[in-house]
C-alpha cells in the first residue's frame, strides 16, 4: 500500500494564548481530503486536546518548541511529515526553517513575525489587514487578502435575523484574558430596551459565572456553532480576532474591542467599514458599550452599511484555497 503523504500542524491553544489559531488550522485541516494524512503538535492544554478530538484529528503532545532546528527534523522524520504548517505567536526564523526544508519537509508559515517568512515555502496571512508593503521579500508563495480569510464556510449561510426583541451576541474569545465580558455585561444591562442576549463561555474563560439576574441573558459554554449564533443575532459585541472575520462572513454588524495588543490590526481591519470599535478591552467603560450598542440597535442605515461592507469584501472559500495551496506542495515532497 503506498503510503499518504502528511500534512502536520504545529500550533497551541490555552487561556493565555487563546483558540483562534488551533480553531482556524482545524477549519483547514477540514479542508485536507483523506488521501493525505493529517497531525496536529501542540502543548498540552485540556481544552485544546478536547477540540482535537471532538474534530476526530490525531495529536501529538509536545513539551515545547525544540531548542533546536534539527531536533524538530528529527521529529517530523519520525512521524513521516512531508507538510508542516506552524501557525505560531512566537517568531520563526529562518534557520529553522533551513533545517526542515533540507530534511525534505515542506514548510507554511500562517500569520507569523520571524524571519522564516524569507525562506518558507508558502506563506499565509489568513486575514485581510496585513499591511503587505511593510512584508520582508519572500522566496515562497505568499497569500494574503479577504479570498484567503480562513473562517468556516458555515458562517456565510443565510441569516436568520430580524425579529423581536432584537438578539445580541457577545463574544470575548476563547479564553478572555482581561475578563472583558464581565465589563461588557455591565454595560448591557444597562440598556432599557427589551431584548435577547446570548453570552459565548469560552473554553479558557477563568470564570463561567458571572451575577447577572436579567432574564434578557442567557450564557452558552457549550458552544457546537458559532456560525449558527452569529447568523440568528442581529448585533454582535466582540473581541477581535478570527471572530471579527467570521462575523463579516456571518453579515453581523458589530461592536468591536481588542486586547491591547491587537489594536493597531483592529482598527486597520475596522476601516473596511463592516464594523465599529470602542478600543481596548482594558480600558473601555461599560457606558461606552451601553451606548454604542444601542446605537447600533437603533440606527437602520449604519446597520445596513455595515451588512453591505461585510457582503461587499468578505469571500467563502479561503480555506479550501489555502487547503489546495498546502496539497500541492505535499505531492510535491512525496510520503
Amino acid at each position: 500500500m503506498v503510503k499518504k503523504p502528511t500534512i502536520a500542524f504545529r500550533v497551541d491553544a490555552g487561556p493565555e494564548i487563546g483558540f483562534g489559531h488551533l480553531k482556524r488550522c482545524l477549519v483547514l485541516a477540514a479542508h485536507i481530503p483523506r488521501r493525505f494524512e493529517t497531525l496536529f503538535f501542540c502543548r498540552p492544554d485540556p481544552a485544546a486536546q478536547t477540540l482535537l478530538e471532538q474534530a476526530g484529528k490525531h495529536h501529538v503532545t509536545v513539551d515545547d518548541n525544540p531548542g533546536e532546528p534539527q531536533d524538530w527534523a528529527s521529529v517530523l522524520q519520525a512521524h513521516e511529515v512531508s507538510v508542516l504548517v506552524l501557525d505560531l505567536k512566537t517568531a520563526v526564523d529562518e534557520e529553522t526553517i533551513k533545517t526542515l526544508q533540507r530534511s525534505g519537509v515542506k514548510t507554511v508559515l500562517l500569520d507569523n513575525p520571524g524571519s522564516g517568512r524569507r525562506v518558507a515555502d508558502l506563506v499565509v496571512y489568513p486575514v485581510a489587514h496585513v499591511e503587505t508593503e511593510a512584508l520582508p521579500v519572500m522566496r515562497g508563495e505568499l497569500l494574503c487578502g479577504w479570498e484567503y480569510v480562513l473562517v468556516d464556510d458555515a458562517f456565510f449561510g443565510e441569516p436568520r435575523r430580524g425579529g423581536t426583541p432584537p438578539h445580541i451576541l457577545v463574544s470575548m474569545g476563547g479564553s478572555d484574558v482581561h475578563n472583558a465580558t464581565a465589563r461588557v455585561l455591565a454595560g448591557l444591562t444597562e440598556l432599557p430596551e427589551e431584548f435577547c442576549c446570548t453570552v459565548v463561555i469560552g473554553p479558557g474563560f477563568r470564570t463561567h459565572r458571572f451575577d447577572v439576574r436579567d432574564p434578557r441573558f442567557r450564557f452558552e459554554s457549550r458552544v457546537t456553532s458559532l456560525a449558527g449564533l452569529m447568523l440568528a443575532a442581529d448585533v454582535g459585541v466582540l473581541l477581535f480576532g478570527m471572530t471579527a472575520y467570521e462575523a463579516a462572513a456571518a453579515r453581523l454588524p458589530c461592536v468591536l474591542l481588542a486586547d491591547p495588543p491587537n489594536l493597531g490590526a483592529m482598527q486597520r481591519f475596522v476601516g473596511f467599514g463592516t464594523a465599529v470599535e470602542l478600543g481596548s478591552s482594558l480600558s473601555v467603560r461599560p457606558d461606552q458599550i451601553r451606548e454604542q450598542t444601542a446605537a447600533l440597535l437603533q440606527d437602520a442605515e449604519l446597520h445596513q452599511r455595515l451588512q453591505d461592507q461585510a457582503r461587499a469584501h468578505a469571500q467563502p472559500g479561503g480555506a479550501r484555497r489555502i487547503a489546495e495551496r498546502v496539497m500541492t506542495l505535499a505531492e510535491e515532497a512525496g510520503p
